[in-house]
């Protein structure tokens, strides 16, 4: 990095306000943590990796071809000699197929937020009887 900076005739003070900067700007406009999208024949499974979220913290809207999810965590108040980590972030993540947002479970452990969301019944099929 710093060799990037005196490439642009910056020194490494300088360098690191260009950085602290963009990292508020991040934060403004929010970083994707990582997700995972499973279809099964009954539903879709979406995981995202929410390491220090709290459920309390974690708002979720489901329509019926979409998940928008919108998250924070708490960042001890001070000052900081670095400061990387993200508060939150939000995102919309567009579906394959239609579901039934009404009937969708979530459950957050473990630092991964996991959104089961049964799909919705688009075409006939046959249905065995027992």
């Amino acid at each position: 990095m710093a060799r990037m900076m005196e490439d642009f005739g910056l020194d490494s003070r300088e360098g690191r306000r260009i950085q602290e900067r963009f990292g508020s700007l991040l934060d403004e406009f929010g970083a994707s943590p990582q997700a995972d999208l499973q279809e099964t024949e009954e539903e879709l499974i979406l995981r995202i990796d929410l390491p220090g979220v709290e459920k309390k913290d974690v708002e979720l809207t489901i329509w019926d071809e979409g998940v928008k999810i919108k998250a924070s965590r708490t960042i001890p108040p001070g000052d900081y000699l670095m400061k990387e980590r993200r508060t939150g972030f939000e995102r919309e993540y567009d579906l394959p197929v239609p579901v039934r947002g009404d009937q969708a479970r979530a459950k957050l452990e473990s630092g991964v937020l996991e959104i089961s969301i049964p799909r919705e019944v688009t075409s006939r099929r046959r249905v065995n009887v027992e």
